[in-house]
């Protein structure tokens, strides 16, 4: 059985539980909301930043409502021409929404889980009232099958994220998320690991990391539908029309052993950034860093208007993602082409 919910230092959370012989530690921050550490029998699977403060380069943060950059820190909304905070300074766009440096409240917690909650009021950038809240629960896995939506194709231990999103306002709203975790294999270094994105098109991304287009991956670098090694993988990248194994999108991180780490993700999630940090702080040092970034909308589309979910006066959004030990490569599951819907 899984179970405790501890107080961690500062305004850290801690879960911790026992399953088959296994188990399984996450840290959440209040701040971001955000998972700061996640292992299963002492292996980590995420880069711990427990205890790194600030926490280096948004890691494990929720998104909202928008993930990645707007361009120029401004989008229009009925004719008006709404401005954001400026995020990336040295581009000068809004980045990764409005809710980085928000200390989320805790709504409740059981044996293996724990919700946390915060509202977003209106602003002159994006003038909606949103309730969002966030649940981390402890996953234990299963053997699974290929038509098992939660574990397709068995799969192992790690933790599944709920997000559930309600539009307090007088007006729909247009809304997106995205998160930002650093995917390791314990301490294997990145330039013995594969990651593999199942994906058929790639974003093409302007010198400001905005994109100008898409192009189809095959026969070209940006191809990672076989795996490629992180010493070969652009520092930004981003990837849509990807393909869905039994009913959600999984990218899978690989060492040569076939120890792999998996982010599973909600079809919703249609889009995925790729960022490679050279000099990233964590609880054991500095080291090279992959951030893999599920997003239900592409960077711009405040702007573009490209994925966004417009959530009416008192409606909900909700979606759900994770990271868990993945399956040996013989016994992952068939993938199906499925076109992205904007």
């Amino acid at each position: 059985m899984i179970t405790g919910m501890t107080p961690s230092t500062g305004a850290r959370l801690h879960l911790r539980g026992m399953r088959d012989g296994r188990l399984i530690e996450a840290v959440v921050s209040r701040r971001a909301a955000a998972l700061r550490l996640l292992t299963v029998d002492g292996l980590h699977l995420v880069e711990p930043t427990a205890s790194t403060e600030p926490a280096p380069g948004a890691a494990g943060a929720v998104l909202a409502p928008w993930p990645n950059r707007v361009e120029g820190a401004r989008w229009t909304l009925d004719g008006v021409e709404r401005r954001l905070p400026v995020g990336d300074p040295e581009n000068g766009h809004a980045n990764h929404g409005l809710l980085l440096d928000r200390d989320w409240d805790v709504a409740g917690h059981d044996d293996d889980a724990l919700t946390l909650r915060t509202v977003l009021e209106p602003s002159p950038g994006y003038p909606f009232r949103l309730e969002l809240t966030t649940r981390y629960a402890l996953d234990p896995g299963s053997t699974g099958n290929a038509g098992d939506a939660a574990n397709p194709g068995g799969t192992g231990a790690g933790v599944s994220v709920q997000h559930d999103v309600v539009n307090r306002s007088a007006e729909a709203a247009p809304f997106a998320l995205g998160a930002h975790p650093y995917l390791c294999i314990g301490d294997r270094p990145g330039d013995e690991l594969t990651l593999t994105i199942e994906a058929d098109r790639a974003l093409v991304l302007d010198e400001g990391w905005i994109p100008r287009g898409e192009r189809p991956v095959e026969g070209t670098r940006w191809d990672l539908r076989g795996g490629r090694r992180l010493t070969e993988i652009d520092p930004h990248s981003g990837y849509t029309a990807l393909r869905r194994r039994g009913g959600q999108v999984v990218h899978r991180l690989e060492a040569p052993d076939g120890t792999a780490v998996e982010l599973w993700a909600d079809a919703v999630f249609g889009w995925v950034q790729v960022y490679r940090a050279p000099q990233f702080a964590t609880d054991r040092g500095t080291r090279s860093a992959l951030a893999v970034e599920p997003m239900s909308a592409p960077p711009n589309a405040l702007r573009t208007g490209r994925g966004l979910h417009w959530i009416g006066p008192g409606e909900a959004w909700s979606a759900r993602w994770g990271i868990r030990l993945g399956p040996e490569p013989s016994s992952r599951a068939s993938v199906t082409t499925i076109e992205e819907r904007a």
